[in-house]
């Protein structure tokens, strides 16, 4: 029937347009539409003949976001992404740790004013102890915080590749909602 081919050619185009299919595959369906019956078996017959393979590869390489969002639902690991949060947990406690400790300090190492304490021998013995002391705790909070900084980017691609993961797995879960209701 014209209408309904009209229909399927639509559906042809916003395929190619969006790169749903090879061009090839497309251009024989086309031809398989416009054809008489018999020939439209041949068709057919030459479609099953080409593996499937290639036309998978050929639909990745067309449209990489699809393949990597499919590759990144087939790999998620929710343990990883566990993991990944807990190290996190662990470094921001680690990190709230080092700066009560530099809180409770007596020595602001941060303040210049602190440096004219420095008077009489015994009390500058003293002073400098206190200072370093401080000084290493600061360091030690600083590295922590670094630390915090280089682990953020993984941190970010797991929250990412879970939010990828589980949109597919809710998409999932709708349909068979949507099957079970009718």
């Amino acid at each position: 029937d014209p209408s309904v081919s009209k229909s399927i050619e639509r559906i042809f185009k916003i395929w190619e347009d969006r790169n749903v299919y090879p061009e090839e595959m497309i251009m024989a369906l086309r031809e398989a539409l416009s054809t008489t019956f018999k020939t439209q078996k041949q068709l057919k017959e030459n479609l099953n003949k080409q593996p499937n393979k290639q036309w998978k590869k050929s639909q990745t390489s067309t449209n990489p976001k699809a393949a990597l969002k499919s590759k990144i639902v087939a790999e998620f690991r929710s343990q990883a992404l566990i993991e990944e949060l807990l190290l996190y947990k662990r470094s921001e406690d680690q990190i709230e740790l080092k700066e009560k400790q530099l809180s409770t300090m007596r020595v602001d190492v941060c303040s210049t004013e602190t440096l004219k304490c420095l008077k009489d021998k015994t009390g500058g013995k003293k002073f400098s102890k206190e200072f370093e002391e401080a000084s290493s705790k600061l360091e030690e909070f600083v590295n922590g915080l670094d630390k915090q900084v280089k682990n953020g980017p993984s941190l970010t691609e797991a929250l990412e590749n879970a939010g990828i993961f589980y949109e597919a797995q809710y998409k999932e879960v709708k349909v068979v909602a949507n099957v079970s209701n009718n």
